[in-house]
């Protein structure tokens, strides 16, 4: 084999640029369904440092169910946010965290100032008010197919010990719930 190189004819060599696919884009699906209180259960939550808005965020992640809480209807997230500072934090008994936080622990407030984990809403049972996202996060109003849904407030916890939705015993026997379709929310937190 010989390191030849190709005789030149004046013209530019063409570049073989190998075919590529295009590339898939992937973009997170957010449920969209009518404003209100629903029965919900809340399957995980992460706290996690929001760059974009410079604060702290516990993310809780919620089954939005049907009437009789066994079917799903919608997966929706609710944020609480935890302040801006090193670490996070629930700065006072006025934050949305706070009351949230203690309505899940039955009304009792932690017993050290510095223990208040998000495990204490993970695998639990409620009702919640589901409101529309309308504005994006520099305050442009979103038009109707950019709208999504994201639940605002843990209306109530329901009594009783925590179960994974895959545990429930075979005689279990749904609570109806009465729906309330909520006017427009407006989140001041």
């Amino acid at each position: 084999m010989t390191n030849e190189m190709p005789p030149q004819t004046g013209k530019p060599a063409l570049l073989r640029i190998p075919e590529r696919e295009e590339p898939e884009i992937r973009f997170r699906h957010q449920d969209r369904m009518e404003p209100g209180e629903y029965p919900a259960y809340c399957r995980s939550s992460q706290i996690y440092p929001d760059g974009p808005y410079a604060r702290w965020v516990c993310v809780l992640q919620f089954d939005i169910l049907d009437d009789w809480w066994i079917n799903l209807l919608a997966r929706l997230t609710c944020f609480l946010n935890l302040g801006s500072g090193e670490q996070p934090r629930a700065n006072s008994r006025r934050s949305k965290y706070w009351r949230t936080w203690v309505a899940a622990n039955g009304g009792v407030a932690p017993r050290r100032v510095d223990r208040m984990s998000p495990r204490i809403f993970e695998r639990r049972y409620g009702v919640v008010l589901v409101a529309d996202v309308e504005k994006n996060f520099q305050q442009v109003s979103l038009g109707s197919a950019e709208m999504y849904s994201v639940v605002r407030e843990i209306v109530h916890w329901e009594p009783g010990k925590i179960v994974s939705r895959d545990q429930q015993p075979a005689d279990h026997q749904p609570r109806r719930h009465a729906r309330t379709t909520a006017a427009t929310i407006t989140c001041t937190e």
